[in-house]
């Protein structure tokens, strides 16, 4: 019996040596197959052994098994990368294109300095309608000569100005219905092209930079003796004018019927070619003798020439002349004239200065026997804007000397316009005197009433 029990003793020894040995290379195992794996606790329990009848003696415990050493600085390895291909992303559709806005046909009143006006807000039409009036009242006086006053409606033109496609397209009419009712301007402009207008119709020649001036915006009532005595007026015919760089260089060419409105009427009217140049380095000038009147307008000057040429017909006296023998007889005088001249202009804030100066030679075709005639004049003007008052105080000196019209003569001027507020309303006085070699001492008293609306 005593040696069964110490075989059985001996057996549960072995066991538990077994058991703890395999326990240890287990554990071993699974610690070197995870780097980062607890190491086994060295106080493992036999929970077998423990459910073992009470009063057993306890084996002694097992060493701990050698464990594999780990890297502390080593990281697990990353599963392989996995690369799934993509299909390219589909282009979006393009935008549809955008429609344009739809334009505004709305009409719009307004009224201004130059009348009532209809706009289209897209600038396709526009209607103008106007009425410039003048009252004047001369006085005059001279040596010798009785007081002579007269008072009268110097002016009335109501005119019309339509314009299509943005100002593509202008027609203009203008008649005066002072006097003896008759057509002043009726003339169609169109712009082809940026910085170039064609016009046709009766209109206002290129020549004398005063004379092209609108009239409402003068500074004088009149253009003056020796513009009168110079300038081609209006004509009916075809211009050309052309605005290269900004209308820093303007240039005029035109072909009219040689019958002005302010010479007499032509017998057999021949044609008139007129040409004008002018040159504003600074920006064009404003097309005013009062320009203040507008706004704060900075220094500029012009300088220009011009020239025309035409040739002008009078009916003759059947029996004022007997024709050379075999020689039919003679019914008008035919006459060649060439007339240039050129100006000078100036405008500033307040300022508008002006010069002109003209040459006219006359030499007959018809009969050959009439002598030649050369005619020449010139002028200067300026004057000084006075805002808070809204005065313009104004001077003019010139001098003509034209055998066909009259002696020698000069002529100063000076005066004061009067702008009121609100409506377009100006007051002009002027005095005048005029005298020559020949010429008796003459006293002119021009007040003058001018409306715009």
């Amino acid at each position: 019996m005593k040696s069964l029990a110490m075989r059985s003793r001996a057996s549960k020894i072995l066991l538990r040596l077994g058991l703890g040995l395999g326990l240890g290379l287990g554990l071993g195992t699974v610690t070197t197959s995870t780097a980062h794996a607890a190491p086994a606790p060295t106080d493992a329990v036999d929970h077998d052994a423990a459910s073992n009848a009470e009063g057993a003696p306890e084996a002694p415990e097992a060493s701990p098994q050698p464990q594999a050493p780990t890297d502390p600085t080593a990281t697990p390895e990353a599963p392989p990368a996995t690369t799934t291909a993509h299909a390219p992303a589909p282009e979006p559709p393009a935008p549809a294109p955008a429609s344009a806005p739809p334009k505004d046909t709305t009409v719009q009143t307004t009224y201004g300095d130059d009348g009532l006006r209809l706009e289209r807000v897209d600038g396709r039409f526009g209607l103008g309608f106007g009425v410039l009036t003048r009252v004047r009242h001369d006085a005059t006086f001279s040596a010798g000569s009785p007081w002579d006053s007269t008072l009268g409606l110097a002016m009335l033109r109501p005119a019309i100005r339509v314009h299509l496609w943005d100002h593509a397209v202008v027609l203009f009419i203008q008649p005066e219905l002072a006097g003896s009712p008759r057509i002043l301007d009726a003339r169609i402009d169109a712009v082809p092209t940026k910085g170039l207008v064609l016009t046709v119709g009766r209109m206002i020649t290129p020549f004398s930079r005063a004379f092209m001036t609108p009239v409402p915006a003068l500074q004088f009532p009149d253009f003056g003796l020796v513009d009168d005595a110079f300038r081609s007026d209006r004509d009916t015919g075809a211009m050309v004018h052309g605005l290269p760089w900004g209308g820093r260089l303007q240039l005029y060419a035109g072909v009219f019927s040689g019958d002005a409105s302010k010479r007499a009427p032509q017998h057999d009217p021949r044609p008139t070619v007129v040409a004008r140049i002018e040159v504003a380095p600074l920006g064009p000038l404003v097309d005013a003798q009062t320009p203040a009147l507008d706004a704060s307008r900075p220094w500029r000057f012009s300088i220009a020439a011009n020239a025309y040429t035409n040739v002008s017909t009078t009916p003759l006296d059947a029996d004022a002349s007997a024709p050379p023998p075999g020689k039919p007889l003679t019914t008008q005088a035919v006459d060649r004239l060439v007339t240039a001249g050129g100006d000078i202009a100036v405008q500033g804030p307040r300022v508008y200065l002006l010069a002109e100066g003209f040459w006219r030679r006359d030499w007959s075709l018809v009969p050959i026997s009439a002598p030649t005639i050369d005619a020449w004049g010139a002028y200067v003007q300026g004057g000084y804007f006075i805002p808070p008052a809204r005065l313009d105080l104004v001077a003019r000196s010139g001098y003509l000397h034209d055998p066909s019209r009259a002696p020698a003569t000069w002529s100063r001027e000076a005066g004061i316009d009067a702008y009121l507020p609100g409506p377009p309303i100006t007051i002009q006085v002027r005095y005048a005197l005029r005298h020559g070699p020949s010429v008796p001492y003459s006293h002119l008293v021009t007040t003058q009433l001018q409306i715009r609306f």
